[in-house]
């Protein structure tokens, strides 16, 4: 019988894509098109058909492989993906809707929303019932289509275009529980972890 390991390699010694299903990373259970480019025991190294970077896919998740030729092998050892997770957000466009969105959500709730161009936080209140002006968690977009540098002629820091890649993640989250910062380039997903945020914070409930 033909195992996943024998088909990766055939993969890889034609040249064509391969479709897996991978219970793993950020979309577990669904199928993948790739072009395999190294094999070990453990890990298969490939990448995406319109993408030139590569990633790493662990021998022991991969539930399924298939050529295009129907060729196929699975492995039912893997562990099934877990369910899918509901979203709180759907696949918005703009920091508009977002924000909207996010308003919506929180209406109800004793939060103190703080609210400006490309920006959206939340933070608590203190016990007198005074709003604290520190976002316990924000919500932001930052322009990657500007960078600041240093002149050094002028000895000044300045702002110049630079040409995107479509790699930028120009959503960021910031949350005083989160030791970082961290950045999306999709901004539901960036409004998914804010609201994670939020939530999983007490202090931010009034008079807490």
């Amino acid at each position: 019988m033909t195992n996943i390991s024998e088909i990766i390699q055939s993969a890889i010694i034609t040249g064509s894509t391969l479709s897996i299903v991978y219970n793993g990373g950020s979309r577990p259970g669904q199928s993948r098109e790739l072009i395999p480019l190294s094999l070990t025991d453990e890990n298969l190294v490939a990448r995406d058909p319109a993408s030139r970077r590569g990633k790493t896919f662990k021998i022991h998740k991969i539930a399924s492989a298939s050529l295009g030729s129907g060729e196929e092998a699975t492995n039912p050892e893997v562990s099934p993906a877990p369910p899918e997770k509901k979203s709180l957000v759907p696949e918005l466009t703009t920091f508009e809707e977002c924000a909207a969105h996010l308003k919506e959500l929180l209406k109800n709730s004793d939060f103190n929303l703080l609210e400006d161009e490309n920006y959206f936080a939340v933070a608590g209140f203190f016990k007198n019932g005074k709003p604290r002006k520190t976002p316990t968690a924000s919500l932001q977009f930052i322009d990657r289509s500007v960078e600041t540098v240093f002149n050094i002629e002028t000895g000044e820091f300045e702002e110049q275009k630079r040409e995107l890649t479509g790699r930028e993640r120009p959503w960021r989250v910031d949350s005083t529980s989160m030791k970082e910062g961290k950045s999306f380039a999709q901004i539901h997903k960036a409004a998914e972890l804010f609201l994670q945020e939020v939530y999983a914070n007490s202090s931010l409930q009034k008079n807490a």
